[in-house]
């Protein structure tokens, strides 16, 4: 026979919660410890089993579908991309412009050469920049990378 005040100070359960599962019949007070703490793990065990309310798992399950669908909508209707498909936009785009960017050298070499004037030169160098700004920034380069990118 064990008391109260060992298997509260065993588990670590207050003594009038022992009491009133001793009396509910969770365990009985005569056996051992040993025999006891089994009791009041497998008495906790169903508690927490009892626990999930199937109403409640039914929500959540409702819920995660609903958001999966509006995620798909959402996919759908262009107001989310996949990452994939971002990742791949970017690089098509930086890559765009660097080359864009790079040609400017070779473009205006021979044309800035014999240019002795540096405000014409800053002039003609600016223009360039902006006319490959401008390609850069045009609907028609976006949506080719767009359509090469959803075409993979």
């Amino acid at each position: 026979m064990v008391s109260f005040k060992e298997i509260s100070d065993f588990t670590g359960i207050a003594t009038s919660t022992l009491s009133t599962w001793s009396k509910d019949g969770v365990f009985d007070k005569s056996s051992d410890l040993r025999t006891v703490v089994k009791a009041i793990v497998r008495y906790l065990r169903e508690r927490n089993l009892e626990g999930l309310d199937y109403t409640q798992e039914k929500t959540r399950l409702a819920k995660a579908q609903a958001d999966k669908i509006e995620l798909e909508l959402d996919l759908k209707n262009r107001v989310l991309m996949r990452g994939d498909l971002v990742l791949g936009l970017w690089d098509r785009y930086i890559t765009g412009c660097k080359a864009r960017l790079l040609a400017i050298p070779s473009r205006l070499a021979y044309e800035l050469a014999g240019i002795g004037d540096p405000s014409l030169v800053e002039e003609t160098l600016r223009e360039c920049v902006y006319e490959a700004l401008e390609e850069l920034s045009s609907e028609r380069f976006v949506e080719g990378i767009e359509s090469a990118v959803e075409g993979e």
